[in-house]
């Protein structure tokens, strides 16, 4: 707004007052009187509207709103400055200060459209762009990584420090596209953080080991396996507890500690039993040809 100006006083600023000599009367103000009144009045209200233009740039330059281009072509100041992409939903980006150069960052905001009809995804982004997203209504919505988009729910990659309950730093569950499930820092203290624990896309499920063949597989050791799943059996159609060698081609020992082992249904299957007498001190059994192959003990 343009400065108010005070019209120039056509009376001698030396003029008498008015009014009669001798006469009690409330005193009129003269020209002069009012004029300095005004003059007074002009000088606080032109200070008053230049305070509130400093305030109205200072708000200016603090919040801007326009397109992505004319905000590529601002300068990043003052820091801490606010601008709204109008173009792009009114995402929001602010004057930062990255690598001891002001620039601007993306902060808040999320940008709609489409991503397979048409793909409206923005193709400029960069690192200070982390964190931009796109919410796709044809497609899943993504987050930008810096680098690529990726899921929505994406947490930037940070060094996890190790500690009494990590062994690892920078050791996470990992997903494959199939599905596939690994966790490599669990148990794992070695340096390569090889797979400890891993669910395939098959939904076996492996322990120690990183590729499982059967449902539930856990590794112990050299030649050390367990295995449940639907392994080649001599009973069709049954689940098979194995104990087996690396190479699988094997069976390996395997003990079984409880106060009762109960079959409490269907009977009792014994493949492969010794026909000859293992020996005193074996504890084991075995059925004698020679006697009908009734089964015998040898303690």
């Amino acid at each position: 707004m343009a400065a108010i100006v005070t019209p120039t006083i056509r009376t001698p600023l030396l003029a008498a007052e008015s009014g009669s000599a001798g006469r009690s009367h409330v005193r009129t103000p003269t020209t002069k009187d009012w004029w300095l009144y005004w003059d007074a009045l002009t000088r606080t209200a032109n200070q008053n509207t230049a305070e509130i233009k400093a305030i109205e740039d200072l708000i200016a330059a603090a919040v801007r709103i326009g397109t992505h281009d004319e905000r590529l072509a601002e300068a990043p100041e003052p820091i801490g400055a606010l601008w709204m992409e109008s173009d792009r939903n009114n995402v929001i980006y602010q004057a930062q200060t990255v690598a001891d150069e002001p620039q601007w960052v993306y902060l808040t905001g999320a940008m709609y459209g489409t991503a397979i009809a048409v793909d409206e995804r923005p193709t400029d982004l960069a690192a200070n762009d982390t964190g931009f997203i796109f919410l796709s209504s044809d497609s899943p919505s993504v987050r930008w990584t810096g680098a690529i988009w990726g899921p929505l729910d994406y947490v930037a990659e940070q060094a996890v420090v190790g500690g009494p309950g990590l062994t690892h730093p920078n050791v996470v569950a990992k997903v494959g596209a199939t599905g596939e499930v690994v966790e490599g820092g669990i148990t794992d203290e070695s340096a390569g953080n090889s797979d400890r624990v891993r669910i395939t896309a098959a939904g076996n499920v492996g322990i120690g080991i990183p590729n499982p063949i059967s449902k539930f597989e856990v590794k112990d050791g050299v030649d050390r396996n367990l295995y449940i799943g639907a392994l080649a059996s001599t009973v069709a159609g049954s689940m098979v507890i194995a104990a087996l060698n690396d190479a699988i081609s094997a069976n390996t020992p395997v003990e079984l500690r409880a106060s009762v082992v109960a079959i409490t249904v269907g009977g009792l299957q014994i493949t492969n039993l010794p026909s000859t007498n293992p020996g005193a001190g074996s504890k084991r059994i075995w059925y004698d040809p020679a006697d009908a192959n009734r089964v015998k003990f040898a303690p």
